[in-house]
């Protein structure tokens, strides 16, 4: 679903938020609500200063609610943050492998750019500690952002869809800025990423000739039937090896009608669930599936 203003805000509450401990309000609750024997003990983690998780829930949450409580945490400790590149569109909506390899976040100076270090902390020696331990969150990562007007996703502000879909096809990994190019598509049901308002004007407007050689490469490819993010990187990898471009969610049919629809068509031989293999071993003949062959 489009909106005016881009792709409708599709995030939903994670159960995690209900457990997020911002201890600045200890001010209002007084030492009954001090976390940091708690966390001393190893019964919370530490996301950043000032926010804490119950180590039982950081370990039961899936990798896409611990980015974002991560990403929660960094917005209410900087009420002024900005988000950008793959973190603004997740924000969106917009579908991404997995979850963002780096909580990304525009600046408009050129100090501190890039990674930086993770304030994620545990503490104590249980098990439950240790398994938290090896189970951060991505970083935040700076990105140089000048003159951006923020939008809303949500709770958050990030700089436009557009701004952020521009920054990953130039600058993101192959696999991943194919995902979230075929994943813009899928969402504003827009049939070519070159003829989305912005893209182009975008590209041309990207500081390095790579980056825009590499963003024009990636909306070229971008492909609405692609119907997800594991699609995508499937994809990504037939044209890295040099598979000719597939067909994408094919019908196959005989003279008694329909047989099945495959993700991918190469040829004779097809991709279904992230193998390619060949069409006979994927979809049994009738006469096998008759005799009841699994």
């Amino acid at each position: 679903m489009i909106t005016e203003d881009g792709p409708a805000v599709r995030i939903d509450r994670m159960d995690l938020l209900a457990h997020l401990i911002d201890s600045s309000l200890r001010k209002v609750d007084g030492a009954s609500f001090d976390p940091r024997t708690r966390f001393a003990a190893g019964q919370l983690v530490r996301l950043r200063r000032g926010f804490y998780v119950p180590t039982p829930q950081w370990l039961e949450a899936t990798p896409t609610e611990r980015f974002q409580a991560a990403v929660t945490s960094h917005a209410l400790a900087n009420p002024q943050a900005v988000f950008c590149g793959e973190t603004a569109l997740f924000l969106h909506g917009i579908p991404v492998v997995k979850v963002p390899p780096s909580i990304d976040v525009a600046v408009d100076s050129t100090t501190r750019l890039g990674l930086r270090p993770n304030p994620f902390m545990v503490r104590g020696e249980s098990d439950q500690a240790r398994r938290a331990r090896v189970a951060p969150p991505p970083p935040v990562r700076r990105h140089r952002h000048r003159d951006v007007g923020p939008v809303l996703a949500g709770d958050y502000s990030t700089v436009p869809i557009v701004t952020a879909l521009v920054e990953v096809l130039g600058t993101g990994r192959f696999a991943r800025a194919l995902a979230v190019a075929d994943g813009f598509l899928r969402v504003s049901g827009q049939e070519s990423l070159v003829a989305v308002p912005g893209v182009q004007d975008g590209i041309a407007a990207l500081s390095h000739k790579n980056q825009r050689q590499r963003a024009e490469l990636v909306a070229s490819l971008a492909r609405a039937g692609a119907e997800s993010p594991g699609e995508s990187v499937s994809r990504a990898l037939m044209h890295i090896f040099g598979f000719p471009e597939p067909v994408l969610q094919r019908e196959h049919r005989d003279t008694q009608g329909f047989i099945g629809r495959t993700d991918f068509c190469l040829g004779h031989r097809t991709e279904s669930g992230g193998r390619i293999r060949r069409l006979g071993e994927i979809l049994p003949s009738r006469n096998d599936r008759r005799r009841g062959s699994p």
